[in-house]
């Protein structure tokens, strides 16, 4: 893509930090590190530490216990033949509406990176050495 738009890209917003991590060394490549919008999904620590960087622009965290209670729960009412209560809107998307559970999601950028890593992110998930190799100490 950068080749083909001769580098006038302004923002790659990607499905997932895989993706993002990828568009992320094209960048570098380019030196184009810091002057594109990166976006992903999911805040694994390559991403984080990308984002520490100032190469990727951000990423989206999903509140993973609550999706999985909500995917639980609804598995176990249909299991049993009932229909799964959730607190839910209802959506349209075209097909007909249909109620659906929205799982809180974060936007993770350099502004908000030491609250995620300290505070947010469940254990185990990142610490501030994975993310700040050099300086694990830069959010105390």
């Amino acid at each position: 893509m950068l080749s083909a738009q001769d580098d006038k890209i302004a923002a790659f917003v990607t499905s997932n930090d895989g993706m993002a991590t990828g568009v992320a060394q094209a960048a570098e490549g380019r030196n184009l590190a810091g002057k594109i919008f990166i976006s992903g999904l999911d805040a694994d620590t390559a991403s984080l530490r990308l984002i520490a960087q100032g190469i990727q622009t951000m990423t989206v965290w999903t509140d993973l216990k609550e999706m999985d209670q909500a995917a639980i729960d609804a598995a176990a009412a249909l299991a049993l033949g009932k229909t799964p209560t959730v607190s839910s809107v209802v959506v349209d998307d075209g097909a007909g509406e249909y109620p659906t559970h929205r799982v809180p999601v974060f936007a993770i950028d350099k502004d908000n990176l030491c609250e995620f890593v300290n505070k947010l992110a469940p254990e185990g998930w990142v610490s501030a050495k994975d993310v700040w190799p050099d300086n694990p100490n830069v959010c105390k």
